[in-house]
């Protein structure tokens, strides 16, 4: 199954977006920006790069993380759902 996730505000600047991770979650493959992340509910998970290398990942609830941009699939491999809040932050158009 793929993480549950739900746009709460998007605009030219940012895209905030709540996601939730049940056991066994596979998140897509896909390039995201520099982002904030603040974990309402922790997890554990697998974090696979596109060169095949992978990263053992525990966080807690009330843990914020900060992920620059790149690609990169999210497992959820614990026992429990885990949630949290991203904010995504959008380049800025040159005039």
């Amino acid at each position: 199954m793929k993480h549950f996730s739900k746009v709460l505000l998007e605009n030219e600047r940012v895209k905030v977006q709540e996601t939730r991770s049940r056991p066994g979650d596979k998140s897509q493959m896909i390039e995201r920006s520099d982002r904030v992340q603040y974990f309402i509910k922790g997890g554990v998970f697998k974090r696979h790069s596109p060169d095949g290398k992978t990263e053992d990942v525990k966080v807690k609830a009330g843990e914020v993380m900060w992920r620059q941009r790149g690609a990169a699939r999210l497992e959820n491999v614990g026992k429990t759902e885990a949630r949290w809040i991203a904010v995504f932050l959008k380049q800025r158009k040159k005039k």
